[in-house]
C-alpha cells in the first residue's frame, strides 16, 4: 500500500488517492458506512 502521495509522479493525485482508499478498504481499515477522510485529513497523507 502507498504511504503517501507522490506529487511528482506521472500518476494523477486522484488515482493515487483511489489506490490508497482501495487498499484501506481491502485491508479492513474501513468498515461499511465509514466516512472517508476529510479534506484536512487528506492533506496529511
Amino acid at each position: 500500500m502507498a504511504t503517501g502521495l507522490a506529487r511528482d509522479s506521472a500518476v494523477p493525485l486522484y488515482a493515487q488517492l483511489e489506490e490508497i482508499f482501495r487498499a484501506q478498504i481491502a485491508g479492513g481499515q474501513w468498515a461499511p458506512g465509514d466516512r472517508i477522510p476529510s479534506e484536512n485529513e487528506l492533506n496529511r497523507i
